[in-house]
């Protein structure tokens, strides 16, 4: 056996409100893994991986004197020793930097040694001590007693690792975050707390975003959706920058640059003019003067029917001078007798994938029998799809290739 002085010090990034050392799922690859000499480590000693976090040393534990050893374990927040895989101390839980002790007799020789740990927040603190046959004080085990297998590779990965027990995100347990490959900055600007509905980049760099406040029904009537209040698009500066230690982005500033529109639910930016998909219509905004507010609004595409809160305009695409977007059907009470039931007939165009040629701003539908299509993108060779949430003959959290002439069986 090949080994090396000191011990393995991997460390796994989890997720969850951690109260207790948890099992990991076998054959996770670690975030940190590094040769130690001792198990002694203070904050500054841990990785800067994020809260909560598990710990695994493991060791061979060198015995020169046959006799009773004493262990002092000393975590923030829980731990447990194990030699020769039964535990010696078990200090799990959650708690300050605290000690406790136990002992074990030990026959002269190599010995399996291993400490778990995890931390869910706040300080870090990790230290194993003995107190060998002989000795009158607790002192933290020496490198000269302690050894591993030599690895020279020591291979580590970013992300989440998996838990027992504990779907994995989107399968069962809410997303641990953004892909590794991305960092993950907020835009907090006080008192600006919009329902966002639709983002995109102007060409001048600002991200440009719709707002929403829905009007719904209850279960007797349905809402006078004409008597909402439009809605406004605004624009935020200031997102490119680096974020603070919190995260935020201290710069990000809101200023509105369009209104008198109904539910944008789909934005797109083509050169200098902005596209914007919304309850009546689809909108080609200009800003003529430069000022950076859109006062110039030319429908490209309307003639839809819109009188019910559910029929909304999703989406927004652009490629080779066409956008894409799609209808929403109407839905009502159960009691209510001017619809019948929520698969009864919509007017023309709704349920349906709509193709607006710039080049003559006409539009098309190209494909049918949608319910609440409120995804759309392009997919690989230049494929389109979308998504929907369920419908009445179909079944729930489709997505969908869109092929022209298809009726998807609502």
């Amino acid at each position: 056996m090949n080994t090396v002085p000191g011990v393995a010090f991997r460390i796994y990034q989890i997720q969850g409100d951690i109260k207790s050392i948890p099992a990991l799922e076998a054959n996770q690859t670690p975030n940190v893994d590094e040769l130690r000499t001792t198990i002694d480590f203070n904050t500054a000693a841990f990785p800067t991986l994020p809260a909560p976090i598990v710990g695994k040393v493991q060791a061979y534990l060198n015995v020169t004197s046959r006799g009773s050893h004493e262990f002092r374990l000393t975590s923030d927040d829980g731990s447990r020793l194990r030699i020769d895989d039964l535990v010696i101390v078990d200090h799990d839980g959650r708690h300050g930097a605290t000690s406790k002790t136990a002992s074990a007799s030990l026959d002269t020789g190599l010995h399996n040694l291993a400490v778990e740990y995890f931390d869910s927040g706040g300080n870090r603190r990790l230290t194993l001590e003995w107190k060998p046959p002989g000795a009158t004080a607790f002192s933290v085990i020496p490198t000269t007693s302690l050894s591993t297998e030599f690895d020279p590779t020591r291979v580590t990965s970013p992300g989440v690792k998996v838990i027992k027990g504990i779907r994995r995100p989107g399968d069962g347990a809410p997303l641990a975050g953004v892909h590794p490959a991305y960092n993950l900055a907020t835009i907090h600007i006080e008192g600006f707390e919009p329902r966002i509905t639709a983002m995109t980049f102007a060409s001048d760099g600002r991200l440009i975003v719709g707002t929403f406040n829905p009007l719904q029904r209850d279960d007797v009537k349905l809402p006078d959706i004409d008597s909402k209040k439009p809605d406004h698009l605004y624009a935020i500066t200031g997102v490119t920058g680096e974020p603070d230690a919190k995260g935020n982005l201290p710069e990000a500033k809101m200023t509105v640059v369009a209104d008198d529109l109904f539910e944008p639910l789909g934005l797109c930016s083509v050169g200098d003019v902005l596209y914007v998909s919304h309850r009546k219509a689809i909108t080609r905004l200009i800003d003529n003067d430069k000022d950076g507010f859109y006062e110039t609004h030319e429908d490209v595409a309307s003639g839809w029917e819109a009188w019910n809160y559910h029929q909304f305009t999703f989406g927004l695409l652009h490629r080779d001078n066409h956008l894409y977007a799609a209808l929403s059907t109407a839905m009502a009470p159960p009691p209510w007798e001017g619809m019948g039931t929520n698969a009864a007939p919509n007017g023309p165009m709704r349920g349906g994938i709509l193709d607006v040629d710039l080049s003559s701003n006409t539009v098309s539908v190209i494909a049918g029998g949608c319910r609440a299509p409120n995804g759309i993108g392009f997919g690989p060779g230049g494929s389109l799809f979308y998504t929907d949430n369920q419908g009445s003959w179909f079944p729930t959290s489709q997505l969908n290739e869109i092929v022209p002439g298809r009726f998807f069986g609502h």
